[in-house]
């Protein structure tokens, strides 16, 4: 009971959601979007993400999105694709690397051509697949803050998340009238722990399946003179497409750790966020509420606990703040494990688990040290 009034409390305090119907067809078309309809995945592709989730604790989900996705590479950035002319590529790779998985419309080998073209030469591509999301789930999904993750070369990619919604027409109109409305929105990203997020959660609450769709740029040429340094070191990270569903109050925003030889200790910076307008029903605001982190370290290796440390840290009562926090890296009398293994928590003095993080390993003689 306490999680639906908390569910609940998040989604009517914080901003507002966008109505649950369409704006109408007046709505700006985005030049080049796939447009036809969705034909059926064939035997081999499963899109169930339950089946994809790789991390989970109580209170998030981290949701792994690589697989085959409908593909299709274009000449010019503005030119039309359609969707029953769409191959497969298995993301998140690159469709100009050697070795990449690209089938045809018929889900076979495309010999890494593209309608008797290589495909180095298009500077541009489609990718896009289905997140549907059952009714039965809604309440998860609606009690999250979900974010899409783009890791390396696909960092850049411009991201478009599309609802279709089946629609009678009108008495008078013919038979052959459109009977399928179509409501796409691009969402902006902000980078974030070496990657872009881009924030769903609003486009996911419509009541339709949902596309996620990317355009993607071919890399730029690592000898290119307008290319710098940073630019390098983006794309040169590990490909990634995921998802992230992080909770919906008040949450672990960020944590960074260094070490401290000299007193053998791990010191860990950790951000909080209080979402605004955020409150437990029935129940004091929640920035009245005292809070208390909890931290465990193991030995990632022997899979052992080597140590505790619980904190009361007081309420939150700005929208962030930052506390820091130290917790000796070892048994007593012991060096550091080779590689360790953090879990923290954060809950309410009086009970109720508000933010658990999914678990960190690190090597501690790679942190940085404190100064």
């Amino acid at each position: 009971m306490l999680q639906v009034l908390l569910v609940l409390a998040g989604l009517c305090l914080q901003e507002p959601t966008k109505p649950p119907v369409p704006r109408g067809d007046e709505e700006d078309v985005i030049p080049g979007f796939p447009d036809g309809e969705i034909a059926r995945l064939p035997d081999r592709i499963d899109w169930n993400w339950e089946k994809a989730v790789t991390a989970k604790t109580p209170m998030r989900l981290r949701i792994d999105l690589a697989g085959l996705w409908r593909f299709a590479p274009v000449l010019e950035k503005e030119a039309p694709v359609s969707r029953n002319e769409m191959g497969w590529m298995k993301m998140p790779e690159l469709w100009t690397s050697p070795g990449s998985v690209i089938l045809d419309a018929r889900s076979r080998g495309a010999d890494g051509l593209w309608k008797n073209r290589p495909l180095d030469k298009f500077p541009f591509a489609w990718v896009e697949r289905d997140l549907v999301i059952r009714n039965e789930d809604t309440i998860q999904w609606l009690g999250h803050r979900n974010f899409l993750v783009l890791r390396g070369p696909w960092a850049d990619a411009e991201v478009f998340v599309s609802q279709r919604f089946k629609k009678e027409p009108p008495p008078d109109e013919s038979k052959d009238a459109k009977s399928v409305h179509v409501h796409v929105e691009q969402v902006t990203g902000v980078e974030r722990e070496g990657g872009r997020w881009f924030e769903i959660s609003e486009q996911l609450a419509y009541p339709a399946p949902n596309q996620i769709s990317l355009r993607l740029r071919a890399p730029l040429e690592a000898d290119a003179s307008d290319v710098t340094e940073s630019d390098r070191e983006d794309k040169s990270a590990s490909p990634y497409v995921g998802i992230e569903m992080l909770p919906n109050g008040p949450r672990v925003d960020a944590i960074r750790l260094r070490r401290d030889p000299a007193r053998g200790e791990i010191e860990a910076t950790i951000d909080l966020l209080r979402p605004v307008g955020y409150m437990v029903l029935p129940g004091p605001p929640i920035k009245t509420i005292p809070m208390i982190l909890k931290l465990r370290l193991d030995d990632a290796d022997r899979d052992v606990v080597v140590r505790k440390l619980d904190e009361e840290i007081g309420p939150i009562k700005d929208n962030t703040r930052r506390v820091v926090l130290r917790i000796p890296w070892s048994e007593e009398g012991q060096p550091p494990p080779a590689k360790s293994r953090l879990r923290l928590r954060m809950e309410s003095t009086a009970g109720g688990i508000f933010d658990e993080m999914h678990p960190i390993e690190f090597v501690p003689a790679k942190l940085d040290a404190v100064e």
